[in-house]
This record gives structure tokens, sequence and C-alpha cells, in this order.
């Protein structure tokens, strides 16, 4: 960890979390699975983890963001 910090400047907990939330854009973007399949695809146990992770970085339910963000 404080060899990634150094070399990265920042925490790899952090880029872990921003890529599976960067993950679950494109599930809601490009495909119709519901937050339980997306959940598996991404290997995340609990659907309210998902959500809270989403919207800690997105500031809204994933269900929202893509109603937002649809084609």
């Amino acid at each position: 960890g404080k060899l990634y910090k150094k070399l990265f400047n920042a925490n790899p907990t952090e880029d872990r979390n921003f890529f599976l939330v960067e993950k679950i854009k494109f599930y809601l973007k490009f495909t119709t699975l519901n937050l339980e399949a997306i959940a598996e695809h991404c290997n995340i146990k609990s659907i309210p983890y998902l959500i809270n992770l989403f919207k800690r970085y997105e500031n809204q339910t994933p269900t929202a963001w893509r109603k937002a963000n649809a084609n």
C-alpha cells in the first residue's frame, strides 16, 4: 500500500473503488441488467454496498444515473 501510494499518489482502495464505479456505469449505460446482475458481474455481494459506493462517487443512485444517462 505504501509503495502504491508513493508511485501513484493515491490509495489503492480508492483507485479500486473508482474503477469499480466506472465498471458499474458501463453496465448501467450499455446493458439492461438489473442491479443484482451488475453486482454479480462486479463481484459485489451486497446491493446496498453497491448503491452506497455508487452514491459516494456519483452523488446519485445507480437507477437515477441510468435514467439521466440513457441513450
